[in-house]
């Protein structure tokens, strides 16, 4: 929910949530393993927005076929 309302190109794909995966990585790496709970939380977290991606990269990739 802290992301807000999000638009979006037709054809964009997952760039947007690659780089908040990018992001949530970034922050996993600075919290490094003395906090290995919370560094497998937001490595997790990243997954999650990279799976979001792919799901992104293939509604796009639908859309570019269904239009041509």
């Amino acid at each position: 929910n802290a992301r807000g309302v999000v638009t979006k190109s037709l054809l964009e794909g997952g760039a947007q949530e690659r780089v908040l995966a990018a992001i949530w990585r970034e922050r996993a790496r600075i919290v490094g393993p003395r906090w290995l709970r919370t560094t497998t939380m937001l490595d997790r977290i990243a997954e999650s927005w990279e799976r979001l991606a792919a799901n992104e990269d293939e509604r796009a990739e639908q859309d570019r076929l269904r239009s041509t």
